[in-house]
C-alpha cells in the first residue's frame, strides 16, 4: 500500500527539517532548528527543495485565511467545523485532511491538501 500523504509539502518539509539537522545541528553549528532550517533553505537547499518549503506555508495560510470568512457547518446541526490535517481514521487508513464536528463528534475524512481544501470552501465545495 503506498503512503497517500507521500510527496505532499509537508512530506518535503520534514525532509528539509532532517537535511537541516544533519548539517547545522549535528556538527555543532547551531542548537536551534529554527536557525538551522533558515541556513540550509539559504545556502544549501535547491530551488525545487526551496519552491516546496514556500508552497506549503502558502496553502496553509491561504486555507487559514479563508476559513475566518468561509468555514463549512457540520450538515446535521450546523456548528462550523474544525479542520484537523494528516488524519488516520479508525481502520488506520490516513488522510490529508478531515472536518471534525466537535458538537456531532462526526468526523468528514478527505484526501485534501491545505491548498485543494481552501480550493474547496471558498468554491463552496
Amino acid at each position: 500500500m503506498t503512503d497517500p500523504i507521500a510527496n505532499t509539502p509537508m512530506d518535503e518539509k520534514r525532509k528539509i527539517v532532517l537535511k537541516a539537522r544533519e548539517k547545522y545541528i549535528k556538527t555543532g553549528t547551531t542548537k536551534n532548528i529554527t536557525l538551522a532550517v533558515l541556513n540550509y533553505l539559504r545556502h544549501d537547499a535547491t530551488e525545487a527543495e526551496q519552491a516546496a518549503w514556500h508552497a506549503g506555508i502558502t496553502e496553509t495560510q491561504q486555507l487559514r485565511t479563508i476559513l475566518q470568512k468561509h468555514r463549512p457547518r457540520c450538515p446535521t446541526c450546523e456548528t462550523e467545523l474544525g479542520v484537523k490535517f494528516n488524519v488516520k481514521n479508525s481502520e488506520g487508513v490516513l488522510f490529508k485532511s478531515a472536518l471534525e464536528c466537535k458538537v456531532c463528534d462526526t468526523i468528514f475524512y478527505l484526501n485534501k491538501t491545505p491548498g485543494e481544501l481552501a480550493d474547496d470552501i471558498q468554491n463552496g465545495n
